[in-house]
């Protein structure tokens, strides 16, 4: 699911400009690989949800599970379109239906639902398409409720589920060996570090709106300074001569979408060392605007 062309499909600058191209070129970096499940956080023994992605559909989900945490697991083959690849959760408020969110999907077909900010959100794994992945898991919590389960951005149907009983008051804390903390309009590292190979990402939204994080290898010497320069450059059509573009960026890793006061954890496989772009595109909710172009990025380093 090519994600990001359509996250900032908003605002008419950028749907017609480099980011709409960006995922395509960056994925074209992607090798074969086969579908493994990390051990990590095997120990917890926690409940296990199983999700296979295809072109059309997404299975594995029960139809019914009690209230709680739990490792998702969820393999696809990622076809030469797709960026990104993974399931995503909602869980429904009072007086919203899933054909509430289609019908809002199908009258604005290039932007986001006004349901997207409504559901609860929890996270989960991403496949990262252009890092040759066919897997990946995370953790996620399911409060009482009606929820579904589709493709990013609702690329496979969704499939409804419910979630009984309450949630436990105390729950295993999952290992992290990184902690990513966002809210409007910041993201940063609050504890630990990126390493090259497989990082255990706690991502916790601390703002009012949803939020994800991706990372993109930028060139060493970066500065936050450069990063500020590209965004205006954008708004203004006006290449800054011999300033950072977005040609100079290569991938880096992705994890999904988190709504407020949520936390999840994430497998995130890095290939390189050195200096990274972590940064939200989600539209704001007010604005349509997407965050990175209201100034949530930071410069992130990541070590051999």
């Amino acid at each position: 699911m090519n994600t990001r062309a359509r996250i900032t499909a908003i605002p008419a600058l950028l749907a017609a400009g480099v980011l709409a191209s960006l995922p395509r070129a960056l994925g074209a970096a992607a090798q074969e690989s086969e579908a493994t499940f990390p051990t990590a956080w095997d120990g917890l023994d926690l409940p296990e949800i199983h999700l296979e992605i295809v072109a059309n559909a997404i299975s594995g989900m029960p139809a019914e599970l009690e209230a709680g945490r739990y490792k998702v697991n969820v393999s696809a083959e990622p076809t030469p379109e797709d960026f990104t690849l993974g399931p995503m959760f909602g869980g429904l408020p009072d007086g919203l239906t899933i054909d509430d969110i289609l019908d809002q999907a199908a009258a604005a077909p290039d932007g986001i639902p006004p349901a997207f900010y409504e559901i609860i959100i929890p996270g989960a794994p991403t496949i990262y398409a252009p890092n040759g992945e066919t897997s990946a898991s995370g953790i996620i919590d399911l409060t009482p409720g009606d929820w579904f389960v589709a493709g990013q951005l609702l690329a496979q149907p969704p499939v409804p589920f419910t979630v009984t009983g309450e949630l436990p008051t105390e729950l295993p804390e999952p290992e992290s060996t990184v902690t990513f903390s966002v809210g409007e309009m910041v993201v940063e590292i609050t504890a630990g570090e990126l390493m090259v190979g497989e990082n255990l990402v706690k991502l916790e939204n601390l703002g009012a709106q949803p939020h994800f994080v991706e990372l993109m290898k930028a060139p060493e010497g970066t500065t936050i300074d450069d990063v500020a320069s590209l965004f205006e450059a954008m708004m203004t059509g006006t290449p800054v001569p011999g300033g950072l573009t977005f040609a100079d960026l290569g991938p880096g890793g992705f994890v999904s979408d988190v709504s407020s006061g949520q936390t999840q954890w994430a497998t995130l496989n890095l290939t390189q060392p050195g200096t990274h772009l972590a940064i939200c595109f989600v539209a704001d909710s007010a604005s349509g605007m997407p965050h990175a172009l209201m100034g949530m990025y930071a410069i992130v380093e990541v070590t051999a």
